[in-house]
């Protein structure tokens, strides 16, 4: 399936080590922001996957906050091999930032994020789970 848009070219699921030393533009949701003191790092989500995006000027930062939809364009490099996320199946590649990223959305609500909103839905249905196993049923 060709894919190809004016925010990005490809979902980060086609992503992979076949791309590399080619450039890609790629859309997504800021999942996390990580500040290494020179060297910044986004993982970019979409509905599909998550790919790390290298930001080696971290004034491209400037504005972009986490649950922000944007669009980067990057060359697509491997890892170093200490690394690797085996927890992705993007974990062995990244993609450094060339030229600032382009806003598609930005976030207007940042009080709950989905990770914290699933756990707190978790909690609720032991709560309710617990509630209506120690309930006494009434017989008819």
């Amino acid at each position: 399936m060709e894919l190809s848009t004016l925010y990005r070219e490809c979902t980060l699921n086609q992503v992979s080590e076949n791309d590399i030393g080619k450039e890609r533009r790629v859309a997504g949701w800021v999942e996390n922001i990580r500040d290494h003191g020179g060297v910044s790092f986004i993982d970019l989500r979409d509905m599909y996957g998550v790919l790390q995006i290298v930001m080696r000027d971290t004034s491209l930062l400037k504005g972009i906050n986490k649950e922000d939809c944007i669009s980067v364009l990057g060359e697509i490099e491997k890892r170093d091999e200490e690394t690797y996320n085996p927890k992705i199946p993007t974990g062995t590649i990244d993609a450094p930032c060339s030229g600032s990223p382009r806003y598609l959305l930005p976030c207007q609500s940042r009080s709950l994020s989905l990770k914290n909103a699933l756990t707190a839905l978790s909690a609720s249905a032991m709560v309710y789970s617990l509630l209506h196993r120690t309930t006494p049923r009434k017989s008819c």
